[in-house]
């Protein structure tokens, strides 16, 4: 059976274990054999649109632009 994510966020609360939890993310996905489109992916970003949210360091809100 094949299962599509289509949308993921990796946050971290402290800059210092990004690193750490996007590895373990990636490790969680190679033990279930999911892969990543990498034209699709950014890294790094501090914040952004995400679905029908703002996603940022202070935290989540609604996309006003959604709304």
């Amino acid at each position: 059976m094949e299962v599509f994510v289509d949308d993921m966020i990796v946050k971290s609360m402290l800059d210092a274990k990004y690193d750490r939890d996007l590895r373990k993310t990636f490790e969680i996905l190679r033990t279930l054999g999911m892969k990543l489109n990498l034209k699709m992916c950014m890294f790094g970003v501090w914040s952004g649109k995400f679905i029908c949210f703002m996603i940022s360091s202070p935290g989540i809100k609604a996309n006003l632009d959604k709304i």
